[in-house]
């Protein structure tokens, strides 16, 4: 776990981890691994161009742009090994949030949120494949944790679109025909200015990325990692974005909260050890 937290989601040292947690929940997995072999199904089939694997943003004004975004994205699903062998990619990404929030989201899943964020880049649950960058949604949080998950991103709408612009995609539900935003961003959280990105580059500096998904069977949660609050001061200094007002207080549904006890029967959770 660690290798994939320092490795592939990028943390620094600075991101302590205080406690790791194995999450083991057969209801999630099965319906994750169920919505896989859909989607898969869907996409390689025989009118999946038209359909299930469209991809007319190749048709838009600002083509060149999002194809930038699409390798991006390609990128990041080839960093991780077992990817190879997929035909629709897995990727490992990261949600910000509290210690109980994330408990209650391991026992239930995402439906044990009251509230989802309504977003810049479309409404659903975000992600990123960047742990640092996920830091202001928990550095703030009395009991501060980051939640690994897989997830399922299926067909791949890649946004340029501004959440000040005209064509914004703010509180919207996903594009039509696609599973999935994922929005390359500056650190700010913002769509860079592309006039200062050369589009035939493969690493461009000040580039994160974020994750929009609509569908709780999209993601499994894997991971919930305690984040030690020793060094929290550094990275609130470096990854401030208290300009950036989307996102929302996450609240544990009740319902989930008490069934909490219940869920423990029949799923589980490993304390990995402390650093």
């Amino acid at each position: 776990m660690s290798g994939l937290f320092f490795g592939f989601l990028e943390a620094e040292s600075d991101m302590e981890i205080s406690e790791a947690y194995a999450i083991f929940n057969p209801t999630l997995i099965t319906s994750f691994l169920n919505n896989q072999s859909i989607i898969t199904s869907r996409m390689t089939g025989r009118d999946s161009s038209t359909i299930f694997a469209k991809q007319d943003w190749r048709f838009s004004d600002d083509a060149d742009k999002k194809e930038f975004i699409y390798k991006k994205y390609r990128q990041r699903c080839q960093d991780i090994a077992w990817n190879e062998d997929l035909n629709v990619p897995i990727l490992l990404a990261v949600h910000g949030t509290d210690f109980h929030v994330a408990m209650a989201i391991a026992s239930t899943g995402f439906a044990a949120l009251s509230s989802l964020d309504a977003g810049w880049y479309g409404a659903g649950v975000y992600f990123t494949t960047y742990a640092m960058y996920a830091s202001p949604y928990f550095v703030s949080r009395k009991d501060p944790a980051v939640l690994l998950s897989f997830v399922t991103l299926g067909n791949v709408f890649p946004v340029t679109e501004n959440h000040t612009a005209k064509n914004s995609l703010l509180g919207k539900v996903l594009t039509a025909g696609y599973t999935s935003h994922y929005i390359g961003l500056d650190s700010k959280g913002v769509v860079p200015d592309f006039s200062k990105i050369k589009l035939e580059e493969t690493n461009p500096s000040d580039f994160y990325d974020e994750i929009v998904v609509s569908q709780e069977p999209q993601i499994c949660p894997v991971y919930i990692i305690r984040i030690s609050t020793t060094k929290l001061r550094s990275i609130v200094d470096r990854w401030d974005r208290r300009d950036k007002s989307k996102t929302v207080t996450e609240k544990p549904a009740e319902d989930a909260v008490k069934t909490s006890k219940s869920s423990r029967i029949t799923s589980g959770m490993w304390k990995m050890g402390k650093k």
